[in-house]
């Protein structure tokens, strides 16, 4: 009986501790990375957070109820954050046929050029997916310039090599005018932000292809822990320089003359400060329409999502799908954006 107590109390200690770490992963988007950076890691296990607060609150109901409630209350606090988890819906129901697009955001790895992924022809099933799919608007980012999808099916594109030399860039194809365009060209960076003005069926909207900084890290989840304290010097300096470049961004953004749609690998979560501030008051195409566990990226056995589509608040998203073609490291995205 007094071991029974004692393993009740250690439970109660950790699940004390579980706690408050969920309450700082929650107030980990209101701060800036470079106010305290370490806190920022806690955006990618804030999903486990979650689930072991869910754990606990189980444990108790059966064990001693009254414990139950520290996790409880944790969880409903938690309770807006869920939907960016995980989705029980699917399409709205609420397209216009005559007034939509499709837009599909890729992080392509270079198509694998470099052989990173031991599959033959994946620069061909990527186009042919593409192809198969037949988005509107195509964001690809890790682009290389030897693998094009053609002018006939997208006769609009805008590309920014930031690598002349591997021909190494990010790329916006659609298959409507581009008025206008550019590129944030950050400093010492491989990852940018293109933009471009597209008229669609009478409209304008202005499509970001996003890539914020690269944490470099494997997707092997115990090679990235292998040598936790490089993975956290890797962590913090990401972070720092994604404040930056979203500082750029929201700047940016705030002088479009026309509704935004951005698409793109944020290379964090939506738990994230990052993602906080480049979400901003647009809708996230998954939390709206998206089906079942939202994941976009892949460690050995940890999925995250770190690709996004999202809309602004005058636009209507109508459905959204990921797909899980093992291509890339990332899993292609693709939303239907409708307007009155």
């Amino acid at each position: 009986m007094g071991k029974f107590r004692f393993l009740k109390k250690i439970s109660y200690t950790l699940n004390s501790v579980l706690a408050v770490v969920t309450l700082f992963a929650y107030v980990a988007v209101y701060i800036p990375p470079h106010v305290f950076s370490p806190i920022a890691a806690l955006a990618f296990i804030t999903p486990i957070l979650i689930i072991a607060n869910i754990l606990f609150v189980s444990y108790w109901l059966f064990v001693k109820k009254r414990r139950m409630f520290l996790s409880l209350l944790v969880l409903i606090l938690g309770v807006p954050k869920l939907p960016l988890m995980y989705q029980f819906g699917g399409n709205n129901g609420n397209s216009i046929a005559d007034q939509s697009i499709t837009i599909m955001s890729y992080n392509v790895k270079s198509f694998n050029d470099k052989g990173w992924i031991i599959e033959e022809d994946l620069d061909k099933k990527i186009i042919g997916l593409i192809n198969e799919k037949q988005p509107d608007i195509v964001c690809i980012q890790e682009h290389n310039k030897k693998y094009k999808l053609g002018k006939d099916q997208y006769p609009f594109q805008y590309e920014k090599l930031t690598n002349q030399k591997f021909e190494f860039g990010h790329i916006i194809y659609s298959k409507y005018p581009i008025l206008n365009s550019g590129s944030f060209n950050f400093e010492k960076s491989g990852n940018n932000i293109l933009w471009a003005d597209i008229a669609i069926k009478g409209d304008t909207v202005r499509v970001y292809n996003a890539h914020l900084q690269s944490f470099k890290v494997p997707a092997d989840f115990d090679k990235a822990q292998a040598n936790s304290e490089r993975f956290l010097r890797r962590v913090r300096s990401a972070v720092i320089k994604q404040e930056q470049q979203v500082k750029e961004f929201v700047q940016h953004e705030k002088e479009s003359p026309y509704p935004v749609l951005v698409a793109g690998d944020l290379n964090n979560t939506a738990f994230s400060y990052s993602y906080r501030q480049v979400k901003g008051d647009k809708q996230d195409a998954f939390a709206k329409a998206g089906k079942g566990i939202g994941y976009t990226f892949l460690f050995d056995w940890y999925p995250v999502r770190i690709d996004f589509i999202l809309a602004d608040p005058k636009l209507i998203v109508s459905d959204f799908e990921t797909y899980t073609m093992k291509y890339s490291d990332h899993y292609p995205i693709m939303s239907t954006i409708s307007w009155d």
